[in-house]
């Protein structure tokens, strides 16, 4: 339960069997929750499954299965749910060659008969892409957006990603980083809401070796907005190694930051639409080793951030938190309140200023409008 913190249910599969992995991968919509069970042996050693479960009763009501599904495809390594459709990847499936990738559509409208209606393949797909490696779904169940992290259009191991319409299962878009590089790992972790996708590439360099950053992209275009990096950002961060976004919100996950400790683990907050850090996410009791920040999803103004190395209940144990995520974008200083020192910022950044924090509905001018958005939302944040 969100509000209280206490554990619900724990799920469990009716056939589980050991080296099942299964909750190496996990998503939720609704009153549907979709866990992964990527060593699932139905259609031959490590072909992988996924479970549907009921989140209200915690019982299960389906198991997916690739209507194709093979021996080593390690389907249900990720997973991802919005509303009726559900979407599973099988990163190490074959059809483009040799560990090239796929990834499948259900339509889970009836959850307890789920249908597989599409099977997704790139356009360009080929061997060792891993595409499928990171799957997410938009709320509104149509944008999918699908990672590939072993595609090397901007050198070996550069990554890319894949925007497709759940509707047609047609590709829509690839997107690429402006500045890719080689082993830069682009599209290990990918998130979608709305108009905006964000990508992680964890093993990119501008903080340093393996610093890490993120990308936003606009999904009606397939164009990069933003690059995001953490303001305190350093070598060996990880900082992308997860990413989420919700409305205007985006958190990244660094999961090596040591402000606690060697591998502590931290997570940052991002408006999407000025790509300005918002916060700095911690675990009050972080401790080395922890790797907070390495899984992260949000819904609303809820954040939430697993540690899997946490040990509270024994060595390596892990442990998740719940964060307020909530977003005030007219608060220029983020000191918690819309006031003068805002308005003074606005009214430094005005005229023609594309990307500029205080150019709140995106036209690439600080004016009228956005003056008008300030004051409206005058006082303390709510």
């Amino acid at each position: 339960d969100t509000a209280t913190g206490q554990q619900i249910f724990r799920l469990l599969a009716d056939d589980s069997a050991a080296n099942d992995l299964f909750g190496n991968s996990v998503a939720i919509s609704g009153t549907t929750a979709i866990v992964g069970a990527v060593w699932d042996d139905d259609n031959g050693d490590y072909s992988g499954s996924a479970y549907l479960f009921d989140a209200t009763t915690g019982r299960q009501v389906a198991k997916l299965l690739a209507n194709d599904g093979a021996a080593g495809d390690f389907f249900g390594v990720s997973v991802a749910i919005s509303g009726e459709i559900a979407i599973v990847g099988a990163v190490y499936h074959g059809d483009n060659g040799f560990r090239s990738g796929s990834a499948y559509l259900f339509d889970i409208s009836d959850p307890a008969n789920p249908v597989q209606t599409a099977k997704l393949l790139a356009d360009d797909g080929a061997e060792f892409d891993f595409f499928g490696g990171s799957v997410a779904i938009g709320p509104d169940g149509i944008g999918v957006i699908i990672g590939a992290v072993g595609d090397d259009d901007n050198g070996d191991w550069s990554g890319s990603a894949y925007l497709f319409d759940t509707t047609t299962g047609r590709q829509i878009v690839k997107l690429l980083a402006n500045d890719g590089a080689a082993i830069a790992l682009f599209g290990n972790s990918v998130a979608i809401s709305g108009s905006k996708a964000i990508v992680g590439a964890y093993a990119d360099g501008d903080n340093g070796f393996q610093a890490g950053s993120a990308y936003i992209f606009d999904t009606s275009t397939g164009e990069q907005v933003f690059k995001l990096l953490p303001d305190d950002g350093a070598e060996f961060d990880s900082f992308g190694k997860s990413v989420a976004i919700s409305g205007i919100t985006a958190v990244v996950g660094a999961p090596f930051d040591d402000d606690n400790g060697n591998r502590s683990g931290s997570a940052y907050l991002f408006n999407t639409t000025t790509g300005r850090q918002i916060a700095k996410l911690l675990a009050d009791d972080g401790a080395a080793g922890d790797e907070f920040g390495w899984s992260v999803a949000m819904s609303g103004p809820t954040a939430i951030v697993g540690a899997h190395f946490d040990d509270d209940n024994g060595s390596n144990s892990g442990s998740a938190y719940l964060f307020d995520a909530s977003v005030c974008p007219w608060d220029l200083d983020n000191n918690g309140a819309v006031g003068i020192l805002d308005l003074l910022a606005l009214l430094a950044a005005w005229g023609p200023n594309p990307g500029a924090p205080p150019d709140f509905d995106g036209d690439g001018i600080v004016g009228i409008l956005d003056l008008l958005t300030l004051l409206a939302n005058w006082g303390p944040c709510v």
